[in-house]
């Protein structure tokens, strides 16, 4: 099972929720550029097993945890009886201090703020980049 996510959104949530746990700015752009190389990998992994593998796109699972979770366990040849769909469904967004911890507020130059990582990558890094974003259905703009 591969859990994805758009990669703008991904690295302002990250540095987010690196700063909310006091990283030092430049500790957060070595995680930032190290995970273009991730998503690269990730990318080729799921090249090699397209077929035998299930994703999980993050933006679905929170616009509609009861389709994508039942997909999964239809998927995993699990049973998902109504009751366990409406409970993990009342999970996403719910407001607990767990969940309020792990939120991340959104600005609204996201955009911007993707352009500069982006510039901080080297040309194997783009490509990695590029990979997942072809992989799995994501735009880079």
């Amino acid at each position: 099972v591969f859990i994805v996510r758009e990669p703008a959104e991904f690295i302002r949530s990250q540095r987010a929720f690196l700063e909310k746990q006091g990283m030092r700015p430049e500790h957060i752009e070595r995680q930032h550029i190290a995970t273009a190389n991730r998503l690269g990998n990730l990318a080729r992994s799921y090249a090699d097993r397209a077929t035998l593998c299930h994703v999980i796109k993050f933006e679905d699972l929170v616009a509609d945890p009861k389709r994508v979770v039942r997909a999964l366990m239809d998927y995993l040849e699990l049973p998902a009886t109504e009751g366990y769909l409406d409970s993990v469904a009342a999970i996403i967004g719910d407001d607990s201090s767990h969940s309020r911890m792990l939120r991340t507020d959104k600005k609204s130059k996201i955009a911007d703020e993707f352009e500069q990582y982006r510039s901080m990558l080297d040309a194997a890094q783009q490509k990695n980049l590029a990979t997942f974003c072809h992989q799995f259905g994501y735009t880079l703009s």
